[in-house]
């Protein structure tokens, strides 16, 4: 009898044992379940606010886009008016949302009363085209502040970011610019004013200090240059290798071609304040 109440115990101290293990297991399961959900919940929440700096970002993109082909800004400043007829697209190759905080490039798209792959109407239709070095970068500038509305509903202003640089002319293809003295040059594009992303035309680049572009520049009622353009300058070299002369580049030949055989767009010219005299 003995034996068999002994028995009996064992057994129950077996069978609760194997409950409390049980009991254990699924309290560690659902501890793990909650930590799991937590960590969805917290992905979750990070994803929608990527979206939406993602979709503040694409917001900035469309206003600066309707700034620059819809108003008296960038594009028609440079051209009298005459050259962005409508929004073709609103822009190409925008970077695609990054969990880093990288600042991403913006690429615009428009149709343009000139053939931007035809050389001979890019040259023909810029007021000036020159070879020169980038003296210094002077800073942005945000111009044609449109309120726009973010995702959350609020509204704020977005301007078109202007680059403003110096540049020394080492060589006069079109036009007769000094070359005794750095000039100042505007560019269309830049950093946006958040400092978020760069904008600049499709094709197109922002000039490096030290780097030499060809440049194609419009002179403005006031006499100063904005360079503009989905081809607004063409590097020939930078600051970093040891190449030969911009001359004896292909895109000088190029250019040089193109202006003999440029053809005018018979658009409103004006003089830059910075003609040799």
């Amino acid at each position: 009898m003995k034996t068999l109440k002994s028995d009996i115990f064992y057994a129950m101290n077996e069978i609760n044992d194997k409950y409390i293990l049980e009991a254990a297991q699924c309290l560690e399961q659902k501890k793990e379940s909650d930590i799991s959900s937590q960590k969805k919940i917290k992905l979750f929440n990070e994803s929608n606010a990527h979206s939406r700096k993602w979709l503040a970002r694409v917001v900035t993109v469309m206003a600066v886009s309707i700034i620059l082909f819809t108003t008296g800004g960038i594009a028609n400043a440079a051209t009298g008016g005459k050259l962005v007829q409508w929004i073709n697209g609103l822009f190409f190759g925008i970077a695609k949302p990054s969990t880093s905080d990288e600042i991403t490039t913006s690429y615009l798209r428009g149709t343009f009363s000139i053939d931007y792959s035809d050389l001979n109407a890019v040259v023909g239709d810029a007021d000036y085209v020159f070879v020169g070095t980038v003296a210094s970068e002077e800073g942005t500038v945000y111009k044609d502040a449109v309120t726009v509305e973010t995702d959350d509903g609020k509204t704020r202003e977005v301007s078109s970011p202007y680059t403003n640089y110096t540049v020394n002319v080492t060589k006069n293809i079109k036009g007769n610019l000094v070359t005794d003295t750095a000039i100042p040059i505007q560019k269309s594009g830049g950093l946006s004013e958040d400092g978020s992303q760069y904008f600049v035309y499709e094709g197109d680049e922002l000039p490096v200090v030290g780097n030499e572009y060809i440049f194609f520049a419009y002179a403005q009622p006031d006499g100063s240059l904005l360079i503009s353009g989905p081809v607004s300058n063409m590097s020939v070299s930078d600051n970093t290798s040891d190449i030969a002369p911009f001359s004896d580049s292909t895109e000088y030949s190029d250019i040089v071609d193109a202006y003999n055989n440029q053809v005018d767009s018979g658009r409103t010219r004006f003089t830059s304040s910075y003609e040799a005299k």
